[in-house]
């Protein structure tokens, strides 16, 4: 399960808009969520009631074992804020886990390459 921290601009958040941010990010980090230790939400309301897309979501979020991953958006709706800083976060993630695996892979292989071959001797005399 994902540890998810939520920052909105309200003293009290609407429960459908903490519903939908859970939801947004366990559905994007889904194949993920055993690389990610936390993820802290800001949603953030730029002109108050003038509205326009002023709503902004930024995602951070902390990866295993070490690394960080942050996505902002702006859109009308905090919602629509949201499911595109999503969109973006799954792209970043995975961009970053598969770097990871490339280096883990490289280095493996470079070991391969430098370790001393070893012949089978055997005492031809007996």
């Amino acid at each position: 399960m994902l540890h998810i921290r939520i920052q909105h601009p309200h003293s009290e958040m609407p429960a459908a808009v903490s519903h939908e941010v859970k939801r947004a990010l366990q559905h994007a980090l889904d194949c993920f969520e055993h690389m990610v230790r936390e993820v802290h939400v800001t949603l953030r309301d730029q002109n108050g009631p003038k509205g326009g897309e002023d709503k902004q979501c930024a995602l951070h979020v902390s990866l295993i074992p070490r690394g960080l991953a942050v996505v902002r958006a702006r859109a009308s709706t905090f919602q629509g804020a949201v499911n595109i800083a999503c969109d973006k976060l799954q792209q970043i993630v995975a961009k970053q886990i598969g770097k990871r695996k490339q280096k883990r892979s490289r280095r493996s292989s470079n070991a391969r390459q430098s370790a001393p071959e070893i012949e089978d001797v055997r005492d031809l005399a007996s």
